[in-house]
């Protein structure tokens, strides 16, 4: 009866899961790509819809393909990867078509119908060229316009700006998903006459335009003009390496042997270099309006608040207050002035300078923050009933008109206190003493006499054992607690000690993580677990960014150009072959995964060591 009441209980469990987990499935979205959009009457396309969110559905219905032949297809596909503990599953299907004529054509959207959802993908325009035309287009390594597959584009948030404005400075880097792209390396352009802000490192994302999947490499700060007039952004310039696999010539006598190792090992590889630069950006900065600006304002622009916290507020005459005085808001934080401290009776405070603090908590989409100021007050008498009043005036750019915000005084209560008695001295008016100082009051004192019969008997206290128990490991207990707490701040305090620290224990653990199982890991997905792994280890052990690491060749790092040359020319080799195994299709077996793992393991031990 026990087993079986089990067994009802586990049943009905099983059932709420599936029912939970179906009724909060995600929803799926389908997205239609192409390997190229401008094609001539003799080249293929590649044509993938692909299923975002579940890789359970049926195949999505393909449209009419006017103007095309469907030469084989579909090809499936399937993904699963894990970013910031969130799965991504995506299910592909890739078909070749080949166009019939020249001309402009439509490939209509996709349809599949889930969980009695009907879901549509994106349509695609095509361009079909003729021999003639298809000419202007060609290079003469790939076969194709490189110009389409990598470009980037370089824009700000605002056509015109003000003094002291934010402005969100973007550069993107665009590239051909797939296309095997290394050795980034990018110049940040000149901003003089602007004061600037990071917005944190890159971001990399995927798009769709005219029906062809993009990687995005994007960097973004925000910058704040400090003078009128045009001023000028020079040009943003990114260098890398275009990596071209080309087979080796056949040999005579055994063919089928080359054509083997052209496939498993890849042939050769060849960088092509390729530079792309953006266009000068001029951006026009207009002066703050004189009309109308307030008395106090002291050169903040953007849109802020204010807070107000006085403590304590029972005092007595004399005794310190602390003004917390905060400004919140979206604008350059760093250089924002304190809020103005209005007397009306200047005898009534003493007011000291203050001390502040900024901090930026936002960097997403424009820079936010907060700086605390913190001052101190006296009051000089006990009619003072109330703090001063506070005003903070700033410029609102996106309304163009300053604004003031008046904080009421805070109610405080101040005590007259106990006056202390100063002793009074005199002088006595006598004809033979004259300067003679008499003391109206004295304490009492013992009179110690034949003091030298006072002596002390036992041990001095220096020799006695509970001399260092009483003192000396209080002593040291202390010392320790002050190196401890001193290590603990700097936990806290000093990322480039706690990113040492923990690089080498963080880049085990996640090789470890791919080593236990490397035959369920695709290898395209291994070498780029591998190129991650490395790539942090060494910004962790030098705290430097990764993105940094993905601009200059890991060699031209000053830090590893000091290594042996042993060193330097295996890692070289390792994030080489990550870089190809990242890009090439079907790149190796699980055994050549582990092998890079084996090898990063070695780099990691040596690294350690080196660095």
């Amino acid at each position: 009866m026990r087993k079986r009441l089990t067994s009802i209980y586990l049943f009905i469990i099983c059932l709420f899961v599936v029912n939970v987990s179906t009724s909060f499935a995600e929803e799926i979205k389908l997205v239609a790509s192409v390997d190229k959009n401008v094609l001539t009457t003799k080249d293929s396309i590649n044509l993938t819809i692909m299923v975002i969110g579940s890789t359970t559905t049926a195949q999505p219905q393909l449209p009419e393909l006017e103007g095309f032949n469907l030469i084989f297809g579909p090809s499936v596909s399937s993904r699963t990867s894990i970013v910031n503990g969130e799965v991504s599953v995506r299910k592909g299907f890739t078909y070749m078509i080949k166009p019939k004529s020249a001309g402009k054509f439509t490939i209509s959207p996709f349809t599949l119908e889930h969980n009695g959802k009907k879901y549509v993908s994106n349509k695609i325009n095509i361009d079909i060229l003729d021999k003639s035309e298809s000419e202007r287009i060609k290079n003469s390594e790939g076969g194709f316009n490189i110009d389409e597959k990598v470009f980037v584009e370089f824009e700000t948030d605002k056509k015109e700006a003000y003094v002291y404005d934010q402005v969100i400075l973007t550069f993107k880097f665009y590239y051909q998903s797939g296309l095997p792209i290394t050795d980034l390396e990018y110049s940040e352009p000149d901003t003089r006459n602007f004061l600037k802000e990071s917005m944190g490192g890159q971001e990399q994302y995927e798009v769709i335009r005219d029906g062809v999947i993009y990687n995005v490499i994007q960097l973004k700060s925000a910058i704040f003009p400090v003078v009128a007039g045009d001023l000028k952004i020079s040009p943003a310039k990114v260098q890398c390496n275009l990596i071209v696999k080309s087979k080796r010539r056949r040999q005579r006598r055994n063919p089928l042997a080359d054509s083997f190792f052209d496939d498993f090992f890849g042939g050769t590889q060849k960088r092509y270099p390729i530079v792309r630069e953006t266009d000068t950006i001029v951006l026009p900065v207009k002066p703050l309006p004189e009309n109308g600006k307030p008395a106090d304002f002291k050169g903040a622009v953007g849109v802020y608040t204010v807070e107000i916290e006085a403590d304590p507020k029972e005092v007595n005459v004399g005794d310190p207050i602390t003004l917390t005085m905060t400004v919140q808001g979206k604008g350059n934080i760093q250089t924002i002035s304190e809020p103005e401290i209005e007397l009306l009776n200047e005898d009534d405070f003493r007011v000291y300078p203050p001390e502040s603090d900024a901090t930026i908590f936002s960097r997403n989409r424009d820079i936010k923050g907060k700086k605390v100021f913190r001052t101190v007050i006296e009051p000089q008498n006990a009619n003072v009933t109330e703090t001063p009043m506070m005003s903070f005036s700033f410029f609102d750019p996106e309304a163009g008109e300053y604004k003031t915000l008046m904080h009421d005084p805070i109610p405080i209560k101040v005590k007259a206190g106990e006056v202390e008695s100063p002793i009074r001295l005199y002088v006595r008016e006598s004809e033979t003493d004259k300067n003679h100082v008499s003391i109206i009051s004295r304490d009492i004192l013992p009179i110690m006499e034949n003091l030298a019969l006072f002596s002390n008997k036992s041990l001095p206290l220096h020799k006695k054992p509970m001399f260092y128990i009483l003192f000396l490991v209080p002593f040291a207990a202390v010392i320790a607690s002050i190196f401890l707490q001193r290590f603990r701040k700097r936990l806290k305090t000093d990322v480039s000690f706690v990113r040492k620290r923990r690089a080498y224990s963080d880049a085990r653990k996640s090789l470890s993580e791919i080593k236990k199982n490397p035959e369920n890991i695709a290898a395209n997905d291994g070498y780029t677990r591998i190129a991650h792994i490395m790539t942090d280890y060494i910004a962790d052990k030098l705290n430097i960014t990764s993105a940094s690491i993905m601009h200059i060749k890991v060699s031209n790092i000053p830090e590893i150009k000091k290594l042996p040359q042993e060193t330097i020319d295996k890692l070289v080799e390792l994030m080489d072959t990550c870089d190809y195994g990242r890009f090439a299709k079907g790149s190796g077996a699980a055994e050549m995964v582990l092998d890079a793992i084996n090898s990063a393991e070695w780099l990691i031990n040596t690294l350690e060591k080196q660095l």
